[in-house]
């Protein structure tokens, strides 16, 4: 790929998001918009690369359109948005909105007795905002046993290793 972004981060979690794409997704290639897809929300935007290359195999999005990620007028920006990206859920890029998102869209599933299942990708540094946490115990609180959280525990942040920040292990126990 050409021009900008974040390679290493995005081969880093190029294996999760593989498996959400294409063990667990139900989607319509040539409806990006069908209702009964199941949902990826990206929070974390320094993995947009991986994230875009799925939406290509999956063909939701033409091959020949990864050549113009990060460049001018491109709909593959350095960080997704949904508004210039087929099939991208939400806009990434800040930490800590990603899964308070995904729990109020796993809400309308929930209530209807669907199936169907809501994902967020994230990353740890993402579990010592405030927001996410909340989001977290607000999931448990309503029983989204129809959300599923993809934590890319890989002990950076930009500040420095997130052990050092607001660590949140052990994960399993909270």
């Amino acid at each position: 790929m050409l021009g900008q972004g974040y390679i290493a981060q995005s081969l880093g979690f190029a294996d999760s998001a593989a498996v959400c794409y294409f063990r667990a997704l139900r989607y319509g290639a040539d409806d990006p918009e069908w209702d009964g897809r199941v949902r990826v929300y990206l929070s974390i935007g320094h993995c947009d690369i991986a994230h875009y290359v799925m939406m290509t195999e999956a063909e939701i999005l033409p091959e020949d359109v990864l050549e113009t990620h990060g460049r001018d007028g491109s709909r593959l920006l350095m960080s997704g948005k949904a508004a210039y990206t087929p099939g991208m859920e939400i806009t990434c890029g800040s930490m800590g909105y990603g899964l308070r998102i995904a729990v109020g869209a796993a809400f309308g599933p929930k209530r209807k007795r669907s199936r169907r299942f809501v994902y967020n990708l994230l990353s740890d540094g993402e579990l010592g905002e405030g927001s996410t946490r909340e989001a977290a115990i607000s999931g448990l609180r309503h029983k989204l046993d129809n959300l599923i959280a993809v934590v890319d525990f890989n002990n950076r942040q930009a500040d420095g290793p997130s052990q050092g920040m607001l660590w949140v292990e052990p994960l399993d126990e909270k």
